[in-house]
């Protein structure tokens, strides 16, 4: 009797270790050193110099493709983007392609501030950037028909911001939840261990859908958006 249940234990771990790691092959992200070359045309062109390209990183699924630049005014004299005492900033700035939500448009989706976010847990999905300041998780093999926006009672919305074919919020962040049709959480950002300055855009170019952060550790504002290219 012993043995046997020693046998279903052990056949029921390779289970869950198989089914583990064929969700993540399938559904789960790879870093990736490529993507950053398709994403310049969302900058304007008076501070590609100022994209430093060195830390680039990125990750790519079948789902989407997540790139992460540094925007570093300091890197260029020639103009002046920021007050003299902001040139040596630095903002991360994520760039996130969804590959199969054209049908989603900014106009659609609704944000909703002072929501309860704080025990929130995916139960089939991966943490990016876990050992950063800013944790990432995705449900595997999630779907939007329609987007919800939660942000939580931590934080504070400065400003909501529109246009013709974006929308989005700046304030100081804590934690973001995207939400499909159904109230399902799906992606979950987590800013740790406090509050941080942050930008987020919802983009819409043509039949591609985008996710834009811009982030950092010293003061700016709304104003940040003018390095963004949104035809």
């Amino acid at each position: 009797m012993k043995k046997k249940i020693i046998i279903s234990v052990i056949i029921l771990t390779l289970c869950y270790v198989i089914y583990f790691w064929a969700d993540f092959f399938i559904h789960g992200h790879s870093t990736d050193w490529e993507k950053r070359k398709g994403f310049n045309f969302l900058f304007k062109e008076s501070i590609i110099e100022c994209i430093d390209t060195t830390f680039t990183s990125g990750y790519v699924s079948r789902y989407d493709t997540i790139t992460h630049f540094l925007y570093v005014p300091a890197l260029s004299r020639k103009h002046v983007v920021w007050p003299e005492t902001l040139k040596d900033t630095t903002y991360r700035i994520d760039i996130w392609e969804f590959l199969h939500m054209d049908n989603i448009s900014p106009d659609s989706i609704h944000i909703f501030t002072n929501q309860k976010l704080k025990d929130i847990k995916l139960k089939r999905g991966e943490i990016l950037n876990s050992k950063s300041n800013k944790r990432t998780s995705i449900r595997f093999g999630y779907e939007f028909k329609k987007m919800t926006v939660h942000i939580d009672n931590y934080s504070k919305v400065e400003k909501v911001i529109t246009g013709h074919n974006y929308k989005g919020f700046f304030g100081e962040i804590t934690r973001v939840s995207l939400s499909n049709e159904k109230g399902e959480h799906q992606i979950f950002v987590d800013y740790v261990p406090a509050q941080t300055k942050a930008l987020f855009i919802f983009y819409k170019l043509n039949h591609r859908f985008f996710i834009i952060i811009i982030d950092s550790d010293y003061y700016f504002d709304e104003k940040i958006i003018e390095i963004l290219n949104l035809k």
